[in-house]
C-alpha cells in the first residue's frame, strides 16, 4: 500500500488490517509528547501516521461489501468526520489552553487502540494470496458475528479446486501488484483521473476552509456552521449515487461547485452585511464535499484488486498536492484578489470534463485484474454508452472474464434483501473468482472521501 508520505509495505505478506491497527496505535503513544512539549516534530508524526490510517480501514470495508451497501455504509466515516469537526468547534470555544484542548482532541483514540483485536482482516485480501484457511476462518468469524448459522465453507471449497490453475492465477495477481502497473493500460487512465479528481477535491476543500475566518460574523459560529453543511453534504449523495450512479452526480455537483465560486467572485464583499458572500462559502462547501462520496467510492470501484490499496493510496498522495497549494494560493489572493477562487473553478471543471472518460461502476463487482477494467472500460463510458455497440475483444481471455463478470452481477442483483447474509453473500458471489480469491469504499462510490 501507499501510505501519504509515499512508503509501501509487501502485501503479499502483510493484510489491510495490521496497518491500521498500527497507525491508530501510535498517536496515542505520541500525544504525550505532544502535550509536553512545543517541538514542531512532534505534531508531524501523528498527522502522517493519520493519513496512512485513513485508508486501509476504508479498502477492507469495500471489500467486505456487495455493490448496493457500498454507498451507505461507505459513508458512516465520512459522516463521523463532520460530527467531529463540530464536536471540535465547540471545544475550541470552551477550553482555550491549547495543551487541554489537544487532550481532549487525543482522549478518543484510547478507545480505538482496543480495535485490533476486533478487526477482522479482509476475506478478498487472504483470498488473493492464497490463504484459504485464514480467509475461511475470518468468514467464520463474520458470521457468527452476525448471527448466520451453518455458513457454508466456500473458501476451503475453492481452495480444494485445480491447485494448479490456482497457484497460477495467484501468482499472476500478485505479480501485477507493483506500483508501475499503475502507470500501464488501463490502469493509467484511472490513475491519472482519480489523481486529479483528489487534488480537486483537496485544493477547493481547503480552499474554503481556510477562508473561514475571513468570512462575515463569528469565526467560531462560521466553523461550526462550515461543519454543519458537511453532515447532510454526507447523507444527501447516498440516495442520489444510489439512484443516478457514480459519474453523472459527480459531474452535476463538480460543475455546480465551479458556478458557486464564479458567484463568490462576483459579488461585493459588503453585499448584504457580507452574509451573501458567506452562504455561497457555505454552498461551495456543500458541494465539494458532496463531490468526495463519489470520488471515493468510484476510486475503490474503479482499481483492480491486485493495484487496489497501492493505487488508491497514489491518488490521494497526489492529491495532497491541493491541500498544500491551497494555502499559498490564499496567501497569492493579497497580490491578485481572487486568484485562489478562479484556480479552483478551474480545477473543479477540468474534473467534471475528466469524468466523461471513466467508466461507470453502479451495479458492477469490482473489477480483479486489469483485464477486468478493461472491460469496464470498453462497455460502461458515457462515451461507449453512446456508441451504444459494445466494441468487439479479440482476447478470448476477456470475453470469457466479461462473461463471469455479467454472471455474478446478476447473482449481486438477483440477492434477496438481508445485511447479514448480503454482507456474507459478497464475499461469495463478489469476491471469490474460479481461480482464486481478490476483490469501498473507494472503493469506491459511496454512491474519496469531505
Amino acid at each position: 500500500m501507499a501510505c501519504s508520505d509515499g512508503w509501501n509495505y509487501d502485501t503479499e505478506l502483510y493484510g489491510r488490517s495490521i496497518v491500521s491497527d498500527g497507525a491508530l496505535w501510535e498517536p496515542s503513544c505520541q500525544a504525550r509528547l505532544q502535550i509536553n512539549t512545543d517541538g514542531d516534530h512532534h505534531h508531524r508524526i501523528p498527522g502522517i501516521v493519520f493519513r496512512g490510517a485513513q485508508l486501509p480501514p476504508m479498502v477492507l470495508l469495500f471489500e467486505y461489501l456487495i455493490p448496493k451497501h457500498r454507498a451507505i455504509v461507505g459513508n458512516i466515516p465520512g459522516v463521523m468526520f463532520s460530527l467531529g469537526l463540530m464536536v471540535m468547534s465547540g471545544l475550541a470555544y470552551l477550553v482555550r489552553d491549547w495543551r487541554q484542548f489537544h487532550a481532549l482532541l487525543m482522549a478518543p483514540t484510547i478507545i480505538v487502540m482496543g480495535f485490533i483485536w476486533l478487526q477482522p482482516e479482509s476475506v478478498r485480501w487472504l483470498l488473493s494470496q492464497g490463504k484459504y484457511e485464514e480467509a475461511e476462518k475470518c468468514m467464520q468469524k463474520v458470521a457468527k458475528f452476525n448471527g448466520v448459522k451453518d455458513f457454508p465453507s466456500p473458501a476451503l471449497k475453492l481452495a480444494n479446486r485445480n491447485l494448479e490453475e490456482t497457484e497460477v492465477d495467484t501468482k499472476d495477481k500478485n505479480s501485477g501488484g507493483s506500483i508501475t502497473q499503475l502507470f500501464k493500460p488501463p490502469t493509467l487512465a484511472v490513475t491519472l483521473i482519480t489523481s486529479w479528481l483528489w487534488i480537486t477535491y483537496t485544493l477547493v476543500y481547503f480552499g474554503f476552509a481556510l477562508t473561514t475566518g475571513t468570512l462575515a460574523g463569528d469565526p467560531y459560529l462560521n466553523f461550526f456552521l462550515s461543519s454543519l453543511v458537511e453532515l447532510p453534504a454526507r447523507i444527501v449523495p447516498l440516495f442520489i449515487i444510489k439512484r443516478f450512479g457514480r459519474l453523472i452526480p459527480l459531474i452535476s455537483i463538480l460543475v455546480s461547485s465551479g458556478v458557486c465560486m464564479i458567484a463568490i467572485i462576483v459579488v461585493p464583499d459588503d453585499v448584504a452585511g457580507g452574509w451573501l458572500k458567506t452562504s455561497l462559502a457555505l454552498l461551495g462547501k456543500f458541494l465539494i464535499v458532496c463531490a468526495f462520496s463519489a470520488i471515493n467510492l468510484a476510486n475503490t470501484e474503479l482499481f483492480p484488486t491486485t493495484l487496489r490499496t497501492v493505487g488508491m493510496g497514489f491518488a490521494q498522495l497526489i492529491g495532497n498536492l491541493g491541500s498544500i497549494l491551497s494555502p499559498i494560493l490564499i496567501y497569492l489572493d493579497k497580490f491578485v484578489p481572487d486568484l485562489s477562487f478562479m484556480i479552483m473553478t478551474a480545477s473543479a471543471f477540468l474534473a467534471a470534463f475528466l469524468c466523461l472518460y471513466l467508466p461507470e461502476t453502479k451495479n458492477t463487482v469490482q473489477p480483479e485484474t486489469p483485464e477486468d477494467l478493461q472491460i469496464l472500460f470498453d462497455s460502461k463510458t458515457l462515451f461507449s454508452r453512446l456508441r451504444k455497440t459494445q466494441p468487439p475483444h479479440d482476447d478470448v481471455s476477456i470475453s470469457t472474464n466479461q462473461s463471469k463478470m455479467e454472471e455474478k452481477l446478476e447473482e449481486n442483483m438477483t440477492n434477496e434483501e438481508g445485511p447479514n447474509e448480503n454482507t456474507m453473500n459478497g464475499i461469495n458471489d463478489e469476491h471469490i473468482n474460479e481461480g482464486g480469491g481478490g476483490g469501498e469504499n473507494a472503493g469506491f462510490e459511496e454512491d474519496t472521501n469531505m
